[in-house]
């Protein structure tokens, strides 16, 4: 029973990517964005849809994998998690700002996201590195080299934040 309640979830899964893909507008239920932030709860449903229509003006579309929704234009994206904090004035203003920045160097913005996407995928895994070497490194490594290696982590860090995120940044 289990094997097919999760063969249907990943059906629906499959379907909601597809529609992703191809552009279709998949307006999650006021339920739905219940299930996935619970304090949305303070909103009434005329609200919420109020919402999902300042995100459809601005131009993000739903993308159900990363449960948020996602601009391609501008590379950025409002996770769902987060809703409840915005207003639809808020959104579109927030939109404005993040696009005139677009507008003002569309080829340092998207070298900005690119970077903050490398930056994001990169840092859980340093730190994690970093974490396991702080505390076995000194088991397994002779002193100098575990304070080298904690050296190179850090100064990895350093520079991954230097490079990805401080030099890409539109100006």
């Amino acid at each position: 029973m289990l094997f097919f309640k999760t063969c249907r979830q990943i059906g629906f899964v499959i379907a909601d990517w597809i529609i992703f893909i191809i552009g279709g507008k998949m307006r999650p239920t006021y339920f739905e964005l219940l299930h996935l932030n619970p304090l949305l709860q303070r909103r009434t449903p005329a609200e919420v849809d109020a919402l999902m229509d300042a995100l459809e003006e601005c131009g993000y579309r739903r993308d159900p994998v990363e449960k948020m929704f996602y601009n391609h234009e501008i590379s950025r994206g409002i996770r769902t998690q987060g809703l409840d904090l915005f207003t639809p004035e808020e959104i579109k203003k927030h939109h404005n700002e993040i696009y005139q920045e677009y507008l003002a160097n569309p080829k340092q913005y998207t070298l900005h996201a690119h970077g903050m996407s490398i930056w994001s995928r990169w840092i859980p895994r340093l730190i994690i590195l970093f974490i396991l070497d702080l505390v076995l490194g000194w088991l397994i490594l002779p002193i100098k080299y575990w304070v080298g290696s904690l050296a190179f982590i850090i100064l990895l860090f350093f520079f991954m934040t230097s490079f990805f995120v401080d030099a890409t940044k539109p100006r």
